[in-house]
């Protein structure tokens, strides 16, 4: 006759195989996110945004030296400036300013200081900072709202004119 710890230990290992065979026939599942049709819309919908600002950056020939834009000068001589000496000046009269906020040029000097002074370079950066913004639109539309709304928020930032405008000039 078993005594009650071998009954104990028995049931131990009948349970431990049954939940190895579990185990073993259970099918491998991809990913879900590989299989959410929302995020390939939200994909696609991004690289829509990146191919509109890239083809408008490379077509517009807004060149920041050419005055037309006051402000684009400004940002591109002070990211020259800053990569130059680490100077936060007036392109205008050499001295300290606080005319413009240092984030852009700053954000120029740095595009700069990686491939050179190079304003179709600077435009490229802006295509692909303006297409992952509609990414950050839809994650945040998701986080807030539902999938429609998000993927309906990140679809009109992608074809807005003037976002896709200003990808063209610094």
């Amino acid at each position: 006759m078993l005594t009650e710890r071998q009954l104990g230990r028995a049931d131990q290992l009948a349970t431990s195989r049954a939940d190895a065979k579990h185990l073993e026939a259970e099918p491998q599942v991809q990913p879900s996110w590989l299989h959410r049709p929302d995020l390939w819309l939200a994909i696609a919908i991004v690289l829509l945004a990146f191919g509109l600002r890239l083809a408008w950056a490379l077509y517009s020939k807004a060149d920041p030296t050419d005055g037309r834009f006051d402000d684009s000068m400004s940002y591109h001589l002070m990211a020259i400036g800053i990569g130059d000496n680490l100077h936060y000046v007036n392109p205008f009269t050499g001295l300290p300013t606080a005319a413009w906020p240092p984030g852009y040029p700053t954000f120029l000097a740095g595009i700069y200081s990686l491939i050179g002074v190079s304003v179709e370079g600077a435009r490229i950066a802006q295509a692909v900072l303006g297409a992952l913004t509609v990414g950050a639109v839809y994650v945040l539309g998701r986080q807030l709202f539902d999938r429609a709304a998000a993927l309906l928020a990140a679809l009109l930032l992608a074809v807005m004119p003037g976002q896709i405008f200003f990808a063209g000039i610094l």
